[in-house]
């Protein structure tokens, strides 16, 4: 990683990951919502119907391969978690989730 940009988003920043050539390897973004359910459902919203489920991080959320690599997205409470990375594997994904979510 070369490039690491912070979002001053509120109540929790988010951030992005840079390779050398300027390609974002990663996307990591926390919102709060309603509550935890509304977080759970959005968490399943936004990837999808056949997204695999993910039981490991947070409350549990769900991951999706797609073309352009995966997004994982987890609720921990209130909070969703959103990873995407450039790779078509979850691994990266769930171990940052899980580091977000550990802080939160």
């Amino acid at each position: 990683i070369a490039r690491v940009t912070v979002t001053r988003t509120t109540p929790h920043p988010g951030c992005a990951f840079y390779r050398p050539n300027g390609e974002k390897a990663a996307d990591v973004a926390v919102s709060v919502l309603a509550n935890p359910a509304a977080a759970q459902a959005e968490a399943i919203r936004l990837t999808g119907p056949t997204a695999n489920p993910v039981d490991s991080v947070g409350d549990g959320g769900t991951v999706a391969i797609t073309g352009d690599g995966a997004t994982l997205a987890a609720s921990s409470g209130a909070a969703l978690v959103v990873v995407r990375i450039n790779q078509r594997v979850s691994l990266e994904a769930i171990e940052l989730a899980k580091l977000v979510v550990a802080t939160l």
